[in-house]
């Protein structure tokens, strides 16, 4: 016999939450899955699985990295399929009913959770997902600040949802100008220099890295050298933005570059990503200052790239 998915356990567990008799499309799948699962068995299973995801998908790679608990594990597989699913949403609006909303909330998350729980752990559950790794992250969005903390809903962000389904989204403060750079070769020496100081970071996986250059364009090709050295793959950011960062460089194997234009005498603090331990690496060009704060005892300053050779 199979074993239920994480899924069809999450489900079942939200399904003993439908009071008896009821009898809507939207909830019919959630009761299903409660009544193929004795409730004994399905505490017992849905704890494991939660501390174990299935291998190879983006919820158990963001569980692993993230160091997510039990419960915002649970959380992110009903969120998920919140966003994927159009019959689940509406179903926790049922649910939440007079509140209403098709987003999940702390407290009916915390509800369903604790009803599985030995011994109940109550509030401790709110502050879990209120403050965990998956909100400092930005793996989810805490909404409605005005709220009571057991009414307020989660969602995620969508390029976070995007990556989770595998696929590329751009971040608010991607460059527009990099993604359609031209192709420029480099010399032998960069991809030397490139290996050598991958092999650095490696060593010393939350150092910082400054690429200086005249030229935006060689700053750009240098930092996809880098990346791919570290077989990755850069993601170029313009601003301070780090917000639901962490999860997308995780997701979607992504180096993060910072590109400053300073003038002479001008300092800039390279941004923290919060929930982020990765290599960050920052372009500018010969002027300037850039505060790397305390990421590291490594410092690596400087790639030299050769001017390209002009016919005339």
């Amino acid at each position: 016999m199979t074993e239920p998915s994480l899924r069809t356990l999450c489900f079942a567990a939200l399904g003993r939450l439908v009071p008896a008799g009821e009898d809507h499309p939207e909830l019919r799948q959630f009761q299903e899955c409660a009544e193929s699962i004795p409730h004994a068995e399905l505490r017992a299973a849905l704890h494991a699985r939660l501390l174990a995801p299935e291998p190879r998908t983006g919820v158990s790679h963001i569980a692993v990295t993230l160091h997510l608990s039990a419960i915002e594990v649970f959380a992110l597989v009903l969120l998920f399929a919140v966003e994927s699913e159009p019959l689940v949403g509406r179903a926790f609006a049922r649910l939440q009913a007079p509140l209403g909303g098709s987003r999940p909330t702390l407290g009916l998350l915390a509800r369903v959770f604790d009803a599985l729980d030995e011994p109940p752990q109550g509030t401790a559950l709110l502050a879990a997902l209120a403050t965990g790794s998956a909100v400092h992250s930005g793996l989810f969005q805490l909404l409605h600040d005005d709220l009571p903390l057991a009414e307020r809903a989660l969602s995620l962000p969508l390029h976070v949802f995007l990556a989770l389904c595998g696929r590329d989204a751009a971040y608010p403060t991607q460059s527009a100008t990099a993604a359609v750079d031209p192709d420029l070769p480099l010399p032998d020496s960069a991809h030397d220099e490139a290996r050598r100081l991958a092999a650095a970071l490696r060593a010393e996986p939350r150092a910082h890295l400054t690429i200086r250059g005249n030229s935006p364009l060689e700053r750009r090709a240098a930092a996809r050298l880098l990346a791919a050295a570290l077989g990755l793959r850069a993601l170029f950011l313009e601003g301070e933005q780090t917000t639901a960062l962490a999860p997308l460089l995780h997701l979607r194997g992504l180096l993060p570059v910072f590109c400053f234009d300073l003038g002479p005498g001008e300092r800039k603090a390279v941004p923290t990503i919060p929930r982020y331990a990765g290599p960050v690496v920052a372009l500018a060009g010969p002027d300037g200052i850039l505060d790397t704060g305390a990421r590291g005892a490594l410092r690596l300053s400087l790639i030299h790239i050769s001017e390209p050779t002009r016919p005339y």
